[in-house]
């Protein structure tokens, strides 16, 4: 730790930001992730199923209350409007502010419609109408401080809040009856986190004091109407099958699906975590053709460390459903494979979708995603019925492969034209590690039942990670 410490003293602000940022989020999800084998011991999976899907359409309404102004775009707008951050991030607060208004004199005019359509009580729509107006504070805020790589207090606020929402949700569900245990856990997880974002919400209005500003609006609108396709579709992608199952087989099934689920996407913490410290050296320094070689070389490596994280989550799965739940869910296990591959193609829609961002090209996002949607929706349609809820795990993969195809070929294509040089990323690396893993994570079901080979060859990925990163080390210095 000491020598940690003094390494990260003598690194550049962008540095320390990324690896604070990194750990953070780390931590914190790590956090969420290990009360879920006490969760699912503690609930009824029925119940674990109820918060599903309320997490499934918040994901999906805050959409459209956002209008997606909280996604790449805005680091873009960040950097456009440099010198007037703080008006400009009050400005199009106050936007989705407005926009959830709307959304929710819709609700408040029908709700028996809604609560009827998504599945949901008075109680679980009131608690999504109120974090609709309060989450995307919470989310520019900290768009803003990685933006400007004040990494203390994010990552300070963010260990705080979610240490005691995960304390909190855990007392509540033991003190309260079983039926009871999904809206106990809800209620006083987002207690915390809502508290937090309001006094967020507040500062960013009182620091900006700007409600509308027309040149602010129009660029972050210009940015983000196509980005709301691609988020829809991108909900619709994750979510539709948990939909879908709860229609077809009953929240049941969702409480093990969704449970599973969220186990195959544990590596996903690293991305996001790896990616959030990126983005902003990548939208820093693409006009930069000295810094064009880092960035290949970046790029690289942190995929190829995600893939090695990734099939390792994969090997170890039968290991982490029994830890994570009871045999009610272990009998799921096997759905893991195609699950966290399709996941783990977030990974290579990432790295070109920034790509696609900073040019402006968000109308290729959204036809992907839209393009992926569609096709997962009809397959779900189809082979959830057949096949049972284990059909899903297929259906997304496929998906996230067209997703990320689609999005790689675009985003090399228009990167050659516009700039006339060589791809920024090493194409051929990233698509024979996508095929690598993807063949290894289905051989590796087959050896579920053995061990001792998962386990040496668990050891090998380690052991390849490690030389890599010392590698790079060499290659920094």
């Amino acid at each position: 730790m000491i020598k940690l410490v003094n390494k990260m003293g003598m690194m550049s602000e962008s540095k320390k930001s990324g690896i604070a940022y990194t750990l953070s989020t780390l931590v914190t999800k790590g956090l969420v992730f290990l009360t879920i084998p006490v969760f699912t011991r503690i609930m009824p999976s029925a119940e674990i199923g109820k918060i599903n899907l309320y997490n499934s359409w918040f994901s999906l309404i805050c959409i459209f209350s956002t209008l997606s102004l909280t996604s790449g775009g805005y680091q873009l707008a960040l950097k456009e409007f440099d010198n007037d951050k703080d008006r400009y991030e009050s400005s199009v607060y106050s936007l989705t502010l407005l926009v959830t208004s709307f959304v929710t004199a819709l609700y408040v005019m029908n709700p028996g419609f809604w609560e009827k359509m998504f599945g949901l009580s008075r109680a679980y729509m009131i608690m999504l109408v109120i974090g609709l107006f309060l989450t995307p504070a919470q989310d520019f805020w900290m768009a803003r401080q990685r933006y400007d790589y004040k990494y203390k207090m994010s990552s300070f606020l963010t260990l705080i809040s979610t240490f005691g929402a995960v304390v909190l949700s855990v007392f509540a569900v033991l003190n309260c009856k079983p039926n009871e245990t999904g809206w106990a856990r809800l209620f006083v997880n987002n207690l915390v986190i809502y508290s937090v974002a309001l006094l967020l919400g507040i500062n960013i209005l009182k620091k900006g004091k700007c409600f509308y500003k027309k040149e602010y609006w129009a660029f972050s609108l210009s940015l983000s109407l196509p980005l709301v396709g691609h988020a829809i579709a991108k909900q619709i992608l994750d979510v539709s099958d948990r939909i879908m199952i709860n229609q077809y087989i009953g929240s049941s099934a969702v409480g093990i699906y969704g449970t599973l689920y969220s186990v195959s996407s544990i590596s996903l913490i690293a991305w996001n975590a790896m990616n959030g410290a990126y983005v902003p050296y990548l939208f820093k320094n693409i006009d930069n053709i000295d810094e064009h070689n880092n960035i290949r070389r970046t790029s690289s490596t942190l995929l190829t460390l995600y893939t090695f994280i990734a099939f390792v989550m994969i090997l170890l799965a039968p290991e982490i459903v029994r830890i994570m739940a009871t045999q009610e869910y272990y009998e799921a296990v096997y759905i893991m494979p195609p699950i966290a591959m399709g996941v783990a193609l977030t990974a290579v829609s990432n790295l070109y979708s920034n790509i696609l961002i900073f040019y402006k090209k968000t109308k290729v996002i959204m036809l992907a995603s839209g393009a992926a949607s569609v096709v997962n929706l009809v397959l779900n349609y189809i082979f959830i019925p057949r096949f049972g809820y284990q059909a899903a795990a297929y259906t997304t993969l496929v998906a996230y492969i067209i997703m990320a195809l689609i999005e790689a070929v675009v985003a090399t294509r228009y990167y050659k034209n516009h700039t006339k040089l060589k791809m920024i990323y090493d194409n051929k690396l990233i698509f024979i590690l996508c095929v690598i893993t993807v063949l290894l994570s289905f051989i590796s079901i087959f050896l579920y039942g053995a061990k001792i080979p998962r386990y040496l060859v668990c050891i090998v990925c380690l052991l390849a990670t490690y030389v890599l990163y010392k590698k790079k080390l060499k290659t920094k210095d």
